[in-house]
């Protein structure tokens, strides 16, 4: 999934739950990642405390990539969204999930 398609989706997914914020409680996204490049993403998520929880879905040892299962507060989405473009610029990932909860 090129680069460009990944900050597309995250856009049209922010304009769209901008809309009704008000009634949305979760969102919940989910990306597949390099398995060396999951400690970047984790430290971008923690140097920005409250602005998502997270965890590594299982794997395998031998395992590749890594998914990262991500929720939080659907009013600190774009926040989030914020984090996830600036990640993109050094590094890729794939959204497998992406939606309000």
């Amino acid at each position: 999934m090129p680069l460009d398609n990944n900050m597309q989706i995250l856009q049209e997914f922010l304009n769209q739950s901008l809309i009704d914020v008000k009634n949305l409680k979760l969102y919940h996204i989910v990306l597949e990642l390099k398995k060396e490049d999951s400690a970047f993403l984790y430290f971008q998520l923690e140097s920005n405390d409250g602005l998502a929880f997270y965890s590594t879905l299982p794997f395998t040892p031998h395992d590749q990539t890594r998914l990262i299962d991500i929720k939080g507060d659907a009013r600190l989405l774009e926040s989030l969204i914020k984090v996830l473009k600036g990640y993109l610029e050094h590094r890729q990932f794939f959204i497998r999930t992406i939606e309000t909860i």
